[in-house]
């Protein structure tokens, strides 16, 4: 074998192996704070998309943003854990600035966190995906739980749990919080057709929402013991 492909041969190895030890680590920072007696003192962290001065994508029919919109939905689904008796403390963080945001959500210290968005591309494109971090085996289990959720509250094309690495949109986020956490994107905003679903059906979005996080938060105090 010549002398290059050994040297293609052992970069190969040398990125896998640091492959590997990066889902190790992504484990032991999502494990690292759910563990131990204080579990029952952590909220749950519910994050506006963007920011008052940088309203995200539109509805252009409806003159509603990402940000207007999941204020509103924030509340709503904080208003119905409420409802549910549910103990846990919801926490809704509104971004101060996009580098500061994953400080400004690990200083909360929460079980876990859900960035509230809504997709946009062409006003064509439509479905339900949520987004996380590869290598979070926390964050993989929460987005599959919402998925489920919402998709079948919608009813909209489901486009699947799609992990994402630090350069990829939203993988900023998604690797510097120190917590299982998703970026949802329930449906396309600037979808007319999408928006009048998600109005139309907004009690059953509500719920999705407010039943994925009773459901995780199980599954990490049964994780717990």
């Amino acid at each position: 074998m010549n002398q290059s492909k050994l040297i293609k041969r052992l970069d190969d190895l040398s990125e896998a192996i640091t492959s590997d030890i990066n889902e190790i680590k992504q484990e032991i920072k999502d494990t690292r704070d759910i563990s131990g007696d204080k579990i029952i003192e952590k909220p749950i962290v519910l994050i506006i998309g963007h920011s008052r001065e940088s309203g995200g994508a539109t509805n252009k029919k409806y003159n509603i943003s990402e940000y207007i919109y999941n204020r509103e939905l924030a509340n709503e689904i904080s208003n119905l854990l409420n409802v549910m008796d549910f103990e846990r403390k919801i926490i809704i963080s509104e971004r101060q600035s996009y580098i500061g945001l994953p400080n400004q959500i690990n200083e909360l210290n929460p079980l876990f966190s859900i960035s509230l968005h809504a997709n946009a591309f062409n006003q064509e494109a439509t479905g339900t995906e949520m987004l996380y971090y590869h290598g979070s085996e926390l964050s993989r289990q929460l987005a599959l739980i919402l998925q489920k959720n919402i998709t079948n509250a919608l009813g909209l094309k489901s486009r699947g749990v799609k992990s994402k690495k630090e350069k990829d949109r939203g993988g900023y986020l998604l690797k510097k919080v120190n917590c299982p956490i998703v970026i949802a994107e329930p449906f396309f905003i600037d979808n007319v057709k999408d928006y009048d679903i998600a109005k139309n059906k907004s009690h059953e979005l509500i719920s999705a929402y407010a039943n994925s996080i009773v459901e995780f938060n199980n599954v990490l105090e049964n994780q717990n013991g």
